[in-house]
Formats: structure tokens, C-alpha cells, sequence
């Protein structure tokens, strides 16, 4: 079984179309992921998942880095597993 964070770089190679995106890349700088592109992500994630990302966390600028979404999506999902 691939891993979250596996899943969740290869959604935002695909979305920004870059090539070797790492964990420490930052999403805007590094990767020039945009606000659509993350928004974008984010639906694909809930989808996949089936998990709810609440409004709160829908700005790029609260997920500075690849690692920094990929933790956060990881324990949200932990969170929804633990609440079935």
C-alpha cells in the first residue's frame, strides 16, 4: 500500500506538472503551486480519502511546505479512522 505522503506528491507533480517534487519543497516557491492548484489538491485529497478539510485550512499560505500538507492531511485521516 503506498504511502499518504506518496499519494499526496504525486497529486501535486501532477497538478503543477513538476517533475521531482520533495518533501521539503515549498508548495509556492519551489513548486509554483497556485491557490486553484491547491484548492484543486485539497478536493482531490478529500475525495481519495473521505475526509473533510474544514474552510479554515484552504489558504496555501497556512502549508508552506510538500511535508507540511502531507502531515496534515496524515493526521486528519488518522483522526477519521479513529472516529469509524
Amino acid at each position: 500500500m503506498e504511502s499518504i505522503s506518496n499519494r499526496i506528491i504525486e497529486k501535486i507533480s501532477t497538478i503543477t506538472n513538476h517533475n521531482s517534487v520533495m518533501p521539503d519543497h515549498e508548495l509556492e516557491n519551489d513548486i509554483g503551486m497556485d491557490s486553484l492548484g491547491f484548492i484543486r489538491l485539497l478536493v482531490e485529497i478529500e475525495h481519495e480519502y473521505n475526509i473533510r478539510i474544514e474552510e479554515t485550512y484552504l489558504d496555501i499560505g497556512m502549508f508552506p511546505t510538500v511535508k507540511s500538507i502531507c502531515e496534515f492531511v496524515e493526521n486528519l485521516h488518522v483522526s477519521a479512522q479513529d472516529n469509524v
